[in-house]
């Protein structure tokens, strides 16, 4: 699952890169504006699942420049931590969470806190 929660800037975005190919001047062509657009979007602390993690419930516990750990809950099971990479998605201005086909490489699981915390150490 790709989390990535996308603001009007996406919009100002998409036109400027396409604005400047065609040589037209964007919304974004003075340095302040543009380091403006370089601040991306936090991953929300909680969150409930979409798409194939319907159902889920997504608690940050940790978050570090290179990492985040969150708790992952759902009804019938216990509780267990998702360790994973910081993963800057400048396209949309966002950081998004890494998707399925990302485990083992940029996302890991821990059944327990302390694994987790192992595994976020190893960032």
């Amino acid at each position: 699952m790709k989390t990535c929660y996308m603001s009007n800037q996406h919009e100002d975005f998409a036109f400027s890169e396409r604005s400047s190919q065609n040589g037209i001047n964007g919304p974004f062509e003075d340095k302040d504006a543009k380091s403006a657009t370089s601040q991306l979007k936090e991953l929300p602390v909680e969150f409930v699942g979409r798409g194939e993690v319907r159902g889920f419930e997504f608690r940050q516990i940790m978050k570090s420049d290179k990492g985040y750990i969150y708790e992952v809950r759902q009804l019938e099971l216990k509780p267990y931590y998702e360790v994973f990479r910081r993963i800057e998605n400048h396209r949309f201005g966002c950081i998004s969470y890494p998707g399925s086909s990302s485990f083992g490489i940029t996302i890991w699981t821990a059944k327990t806190m302390a694994d987790a915390l192992e595994r976020f150490k190893n960032l």
